[in-house]
């Protein structure tokens, strides 16, 4: 588990990921472990479209280490909870990733603005 050294990166692309979140803990956003890239997540938001609140987890694992960005926090009916947002940045070196799970199977979404730094 490894990041590129930023004095010497070749490239910056720009991504946004987009998901479909349920109650099944499940992966939105991997940097495999030989990639050497680093991720740097700039934003992250969880859309609940439905017409009941449901709680969102959001954890970072970096190897056998996992922490919650968020745990049970509550996302009202028909609204956007911001996990992260641009001034409060994550890198994720190799082998990390990000998982994601939500109380009920309704309307959740999982938006993700993030570079690949290479």
């Amino acid at each position: 588990m490894a990041a590129p050294n930023l004095l010497n990166s070749t490239s910056i692309i720009g991504k946004t990921a987009i998901a479909n979140v349920t109650t099944v803990l499940s992966n939105v956003i991997t940097n495999g472990s030989t990639s050497g890239n680093l991720v740097k997540v700039d934003s992250m938001s969880i859309s609940n479209y439905s017409v009941a609140a449901i709680t969102a987890n959001v954890i970072m694992f970096r190897g056998a280490t996992s922490a919650y960005i968020i745990g049970t926090t509550t996302v009202p009916a028909y609204s956007t909870l911001t996990t992260i947002a641009r001034d409060t940045a994550l890198l994720l070196e190799e082998g990390d990733y990000i998982q994601s799970n939500v109380s009920a199977n309704v309307a959740a979404h999982m938006t993700i603005s993030y570079e690949v730094i290479s």
